[in-house]
């Protein structure tokens, strides 16, 4: 394997043995041992990263965040970090910049960014003009424009700063974080040809084995990774499964199939509205797959899953498709859907790991895409007459686990309905949409 990397500590980076080291390519060394594959790191520039695989001079890339427009272009591999942004300034940060907004509002500060990089569309958003943005081609040309003034900031991963002032001491500048009302972590990922469907699959068969475990915890913290930064990229270890629950609908799937014809159809009209037409959704927790099956005819292009295996061979007989067994703690796709359907199930999820579950969710879902979910509210978790866990949220609860500066708008409403053997219950019902 020929992989591309940037001289861009603590991803990738030269010593002075020559060794090329760092947790991206070490990463990829251990993928590489797996399967099997020699190993060969070849040094390039970020926006000869993506032309380079198309035009087959390497392989594999180092980690890159993924967005809508390089999935048009390459394919992923699964998330190896989630990283927040953070700004390069002078030591003491004289002119008390704090983020994207910062700059913005100081009429005379100039960003840097790499070319090509998610940061300069970043800093757009967060309303820094064009001619405010200055472009360079690695990392080292835009922290020494911000040691000599030509910048007053220069923009990436605050982990990739912090790396850069580790080996470089001497250098007058510091790290600002970006705060997350700015920008919320991002998934990276391996890049690869979209061509190179069988190894990206056996790269990430050998990540599900390697991410988390020993050997990768002691590569990231060798490389100033907190165990945070780590669990982030992982799925929860069932701690989002509640086997109770589950087993009540595992002895209940017939009982549900067999409930009514009829699908939620004014709350998922609602949400098909928000959708561009033949857009993607992910349904979780599709039951019978009465939803689905809506979806479907209206010509949405459905992916649909729930965590029972005897509610998801129900859904199958009912769609005519194949339907994923999937708890809600292994949803690791990034930025493919354009809108997740979530029609009680959520409210299963323990309070403790709702928020964890939407970061999921949001990853999962494009830029302007449509959240919909509801929920029995209440104010404390509990068990109803039947065993099964419940979440009981409140509306200020679930805006809190939603993380409400990354959506561009949130709407919620609770109505009074029915549950299992019409029993009465409030349900909350949330639609959200993410910012584009």
């Amino acid at each position: 394997m020929i992989f591309a990397f940037l001289e861009e500590p603590p991803f990738c980076f030269t010593e002075s043995s020559g060794i090329v080291s760092g947790c991206d390519v070490e990463l990829a060394r251990a993928v590489c041992g797996q399967l099997g594959l020699a190993f060969q790191p070849v040094e390039t520039e970020f926006a000869d990263l993506l032309p380079g695989l198309a035009d087959g001079r390497w392989t594999m890339t180092t980690g890159l965040f993924v967005s809508e427009e390089r999935k048009n272009l390459v394919d992923f591999s699964r998330p190896i970090w989630s990283l927040q942004d953070g700004l390069l300034v002078a030591r003491d940060n004289p002119r008390g910049l704090a983020g994207y907004r910062s700059i913005a509002a100081d009429s005379c500060a100039l960003l840097g960014v790499i070319t090509d990089q998610v940061q300069g569309r970043t800093a757009f958003e967060n309303g820094i003009p064009p001619d405010r943005i200055r472009l360079f081609a690695t990392q080292s040309d835009a922290a020494e424009a911000v040691a000599a003034g030509e910048v007053h900031a220069y923009a990436s991963v605050a982990m990739v700063h912090r790396g850069y002032l580790a080996r470089m001491p001497e250098t007058p500048l510091a790290v600002v974080d970006v705060p997350l009302s700015e920008k919320q972590p991002a998934f990276g990922a391996f890049a690869l040809r979209r061509t190179d469907t069988a190894l990206r699959e056996a790269i990430d068969a050998c990540l599900g084995d390697i991410l988390g475990g020993p050997w990768h915890r002691d590569l990231m913290a060798r490389h100033r990774f907190s165990e945070s930064d780590i669990d982030r990229v992982l799925p929860a270890m069932g701690k989002a499964r509640d086997d109770d629950t589950i087993a009540f609908y595992a002895r209940e799937a017939q009982a549900y199939t067999t409930r009514g014809t009829e699908a939620e159809h004014r709350h998922l009209r609602r949400f098909m509205a928000t959708l561009p037409a033949r857009g993607s959704v992910l349904e979780l927790g599709c039951g019978a797959g009465r939803d689905s099956e809506v979806m479907l005819a209206a010509g949405f292009d459905v992916t649909p899953t729930d965590g029972t295996p005897e509610m998801a061979l129900a859904a199958e007989k009912r769609l005519g498709q194949p339907v994923k067994v999937l708890l809600f703690d292994e949803i690791a796709e990034l930025e493919a859907f354009h809108g997740v359907w979530a029609n009680a199930c959520l409210l299963h999820v323990p309070r403790a790991e709702l928020a964890g579950i939407i970061d999921r969710i949001h990853a999962a879902m494009k830029p302007g895409g449509t959240f919909y979910a509801s929920f029995k509210t209440g104010a404390a978790e509990g068990r109803d007459r039947f065993g099964r866990y419940y979440n009981y949220p409140e509306a200020d609860f679930l805006r809190a686990a939603l993380g409400p500066d990354r959506w561009a708008s949130i709407d919620m409403a609770v109505e009074t309905g029915s549950s299992y053997y019409n029993l009465p219950a409030d349900w909350l019902h949330l639609l959200a949409i993410k910012r584009a």
